[in-house]
């Protein structure tokens, strides 16, 4: 009988020192690295964008979602000038890109090439007869101003072209390339002095498997010191036994 309890107790400490090893899981887990270019004169060429890789020492890297935003901005010292004889208004248009490249100057995908379009009724007739000296009674200037926005999204998986610069150490770096072009429909005579400045934000989110350790809680820690002696303590009954 004292033998048999004495396997028991071991048997049980064998058990539970199972339970405690420690093993691995994996957890899903998110990241955002972001980089932004002020406003800035256009045009713009190849501004450089930082944003920090993923470390694969942190997990396994599931999905990479790019989103990017930029921004026009019509200055206010932009100005029309006019020599409209009808009653039909004219209509400035602001238009261009604002691109993301990578750093060898090749566009990312054609999703991540931001269409912005400002538009301005000019509201501005002239009853006077057409007279193309832009002076006199026939002459109408104003000054115009706005702002546009746009944003767009594209996500990488692994396999897909591009997926593997994301991973390793230190920054990636991206370029920016904007530029405008002036517009004005309608009738009559008119010049444009259009300052156009643009802005962007880039902001790159990592989905990955995070992966962990886990750690024993102290009652089991407990536990296996108690059977570990209960088995110790028998041994030596045996002994004295014999």
């Amino acid at each position: 009988m004292k033998l048999k309890n004495i396997i028991n107790l071991t048997t049980a400490a064998v058990t539970l020192t199972g339970v405690l090893a420690t093993t691995g899981t994996a957890r899903a887990a998110t990241m955002t690295k972001s980089a932004s270019l002020p406003l800035t004169s256009t045009p713009i060429t190849d501004a450089p964008l930082m944003v920090e890789k993923f470390d694969s020492s942190q997990g396994t890297l599931q999905e990479v979602t790019l989103n990017l935003s930029g921004d026009l901005e019509l200055l206010s010292n932009s100005f029309v000038g006019l020599e409209n004889p009808t009653d039909e208004a004219d209509t400035l248009t602001v238009a261009g890109d604002l691109a993301l490249n990578d750093e060898s100057g090749n566009l990312i995908d054609e999703d991540l090439k931001i269409g912005l379009e400002l538009e301005k009724n000019l509201n501005i007739t002239d009853d006077s007869p057409v007279v193309v000296d832009f002076m006199g009674t026939t002459y109408t200037g104003v000054n115009v101003s706005g702002t546009e926005s746009n944003s767009a999204t594209m996500s990488f998986l692994p396999g897909d072209d591009g997926f593997d610069m994301f991973v390793g150490s230190g920054d990636l770096e991206f370029e920016v390339n904007a530029g405008f072009d002036t517009q004005i429909d309608g009738p009559g005579n008119f010049l444009a002095l259009a300052n156009t400045k643009a802005a962007a934000d880039l902001q790159v989110t990592y989905d990955f498997d995070e992966t962990t350790t886990d750690v024993p809680e102290p009652g089991m820690l407990v536990g296996s010191m108690v059977l570990g002696l209960g088995g110790l303590f028998g041994q030596r009954r045996l002994r004295a036994d014999r």
